[in-house]
């Protein structure tokens, strides 16, 4: 035994170097030896391992020396299986041998994650392209929260690219089932390659409710169709109707209903009836006459426009005349050719403020209503200037022979009272004061008293030159008043006609108003 022992030593190494084959070497336990660890102490489970000097024994993790792995064929002595973009690993030490679990890494949704080029990995909800070129721009394709049921998403067998529902793409052979689609703004463009939707372009079925080879009334808005793109039409040549068949020369026989465009003539032209000559669609060439604003008229089987008849869309003014020239609308009773009324307004220069009303001829005058105001206007409490009526007559609305006539009423109240409350008039013609009257110590009264103004003012050969008469009821005697006078108000421009009331107190009690009032022009 002791000789078996001692071979055995040797042979392992663990015989003091001195032994020599054949002498004795005696020991009772491993740990005795000389090169043998000392003690078992913290060693359970161990195995017993050449130590690194290869000259002795010690006490080593069962199978530390690497597992049998391999890679592609060859041995892996050093294995470690790291987490990565690509993989998540983990090691269940509990089962023997140990369970190594590999699942795919789930990266982030967005932003770089560093891939190599053309690589492709999981991202949460979907997957992760780098691409042909390896940058910071990748591209995902991700899965929707799928909310009530499973879906199936099939691809097609055949070689294609997925077109996206909000990108610009050419479909082909692609057919719409009219009962779950609807025609819209974006179909304007064309549907065929001539740019123009033809019956063959349109399905046999309904096409938004319409039948085979239409569509349907009302399933195009304004704001379905592209005014940039352009529609092709069919090219009209001599006379021809509008499916583009040839017609009879001038001539409607059999052809009611019919209507064309006539290149000889230059116009559309229609039959109302199986006999005759066609009859012409508008009338004249079709293209607008006279220059911008002008109001188009028939001028000799044509369209005209004029200078002294113009619209301006942007104040609403509708101008009859030009400068220098008086403009007359005339509306004729059927009775006879000079029975009629006239309103005018000399030189063109018509104002959307000028309301002209019916004209009355009177020994060659007329005599026109320029503005009416039956809005009762009170003042009291107050000791300010306050105006009563104004009215702004028009730039050149009288001429150097014509008048204004204002005819004013209303009421006056002194219940203060007292006898001695004052009150001033004041008439003016543009910034300039014609007239000013004062009524002083008007007596008290609970009754409202009438008050009447009739102001005349007339050019005098001039339209710079004018004379004033003015009748006003006296609120103190109930007797009326008469002053005369003069002006030189340029009325080739606007000019404001007005008049104004003050009394010499504050009073609640003390009261003028206008209750109605007219301003005529006479020519």
């Amino acid at each position: 035994m002791r000789f078996i022992l001692t071979v055995l030593l040797i042979l392992l190494g663990s015989a003091p170097a001195h032994a020599q084959f054949g002498e004795t070497f005696t020991s009772e336990s491993f740990l005795g030896l000389k090169d043998t660890p000392d003690s078992y102490t913290g060693e359970s489970g161990k195995c017993v391992a050449v130590n690194g000097t290869e000259l002795g024994l010690e006490f080593a993790v069962c199978g530390s020396g690497g597992d049998s792995i391999t890679v592609n064929g060859s041995a892996a002595t050093n294995a470690n299986f790291l987490d990565n973009i690509y993989f998540d690993f983990s090691l269940d030490t509990s089962a023997t041998p140990d369970d190594i679990t590999i699942k795919p890494n789930y990266n982030a949704a967005s932003g770089n994650i560093a891939l190599a080029a053309n690589e492709v990995a999981f991202s949460l909800n979907g997957l992760v392209s780098e691409g042909a070129t390896a940058n910071d721009v990748e591209g995902r394709f991700a899965f929707p929260d799928w909310s009530s049921s499973d879906k199936d998403i099939t691809f097609q067998d055949a070689t294609h690219t997925v077109v996206g529902r909000d990108t610009t793409d050419t479909l082909t052979n692609k057919t719409l089932a009219a009962a779950n689609n609807v025609i819209g703004a974006d179909t304007a463009e064309a549907m065929s390659g001539s740019g123009q939707i033809d019956d063959d372009d349109l399905a046999a079925a309904a096409v938004d409710g319409g039948t085979g080879g239409e569509i349907a009334d009302n399933s195009l808005t304004p704001a379905d169709i592209d005014e940039t793109q352009d529609f092709s039409y069919a090219t009209l040549s001599g006379k021809q109707d509008r499916n583009n068949t040839a017609v009879s020369d001038d001539d409607c026989s059999g052809e009611q209903g019919l209507w064309w465009y006539d290149t000889t003539d230059s116009a559309f032209e229609f039959c109302n009836s199986n006999t005759g000559t066609p009859s012409t669609l508008g009338g004249g060439s079709g293209s607008p006459g006279g220059s911008d604003t002008q109001v188009q008229f028939n001028d000799g089987g044509t369209f005209g426009g004029d200078a002294g008849l113009t619209y301006d869309k942007t104040n609403d003014i509708l101008q009859v005349g030009e400068n220098g020239l008086d403009g007359v609308f005339r509306i004729y009773n059927e009775s006879g050719a000079t029975d009629y009324q006239t309103s005018f307004s000399p030189g063109g220069n018509a104002s959307a403020s000028n309301t002209v009303s019916h004209p009355v001829t009177v020994g060659g005058m007329q005599t026109i209503v320029i503005d009416r105001d039956v809005t009762p206007t009170a003042f009291n409490t107050s000791a300010a200037e306050n105006t009563i009526y104004t009215y702004t007559i028009p730039a050149n609305s009288l001429d150097s022979n014509s008048c204004l006539r204002l005819t004013l009423g209303g009421t006056y109240l002194n219940n203060t009272g007292v006898n001695t409350p004052d009150m001033t008039v004041r008439y003016k013609l543009g910034a300039s004061t014609v007239f000013t009257t004062s009524f002083t110590n008007i007596t008290n009264s609970a009754n409202r008293r009438p008050v009447s103004v009739v102001w005349n003012i007339c050019n005098q050969g001039a339209t710079n030159d004018q004379s004033h008469i003015i009748r006003e009821w006296d609120v103190r005697d109930a007797n009326m008043d008469v002053s005369a006078g003069s002006s030189a108000i340029d009325m080739t421009s606007d000019q404001a006609i007005t008049i104004t009331a003050q009394h010499d107190a504050s009073n609640a009690n003390q009261e003028v108003a206008q209750e109605d009032a007219f301003l005529e022009l006479m020519q």
